[in-house]
């Protein structure tokens, strides 16, 4: 009985582990009721990104490792606040975006052309529907190329 006990503790103990592993940075929802979903592995040092309805299995999932996801931070005089995290895909670049303006706050993804950066979709999430963004965090987590505002 000891022996059971012992072992389904060191399954909850390993599962337990496992899931405090993986952080979630970036949810949102869009006003098509998908997902956007930016998470960091620590275990394995790699960033994820998700994007459909269903995050079990999302239209997109890209999962790379940390040094080859962008970041930048920009600050215009304390008038605009702008995290970005980028997520390469061949010859698409996924750029996660919060940015605080005097106009709002906007949250979304930009899809961008990667060898010149040129934005040629933009998907907003719907603000009242940001459940976390912690952009900064992240980018501190993250040692690829940056990236341009």
């Amino acid at each position: 009985m000891k022996k059971i006990a012992l072992i389904v503790s060191a399954l909850l103990s390993f599962s337990t582990m496992a899931q405090a592993s993986n952080e979630v940075f970036f949810h949102c929802y869009t006003a098509k009721g998908k997902q956007i979903y930016l998470s960091y592995n620590d275990s394995n040092d790699t960033v994820t990104y998700a994007f459909g309805k269903n995050l079990q299995a999302p239209e997109i999932r890209l999962t790379r490792p940390s040094n080859q996801v962008g970041s930048a931070f920009f600050n215009n005089n304390h008038e605009l606040y702008a995290y970005l995290i980028s997520i390469p895909n061949g010859n698409i670049t996924y750029v996660v975006s919060d940015i605080d303006s005097a106009r709002g706050h906007e949250y979304g993804v930009s899809v961008r052309k990667t060898k010149n950066e040129e934005e040629f979709a933009f998907v907003h999430c719907k603000n009242n529907r940001v459940k976390i963004s912690n952009l900064n965090g992240l980018a501190d987590k993250v040692s690829g190329p940056e990236i341009s505002f």
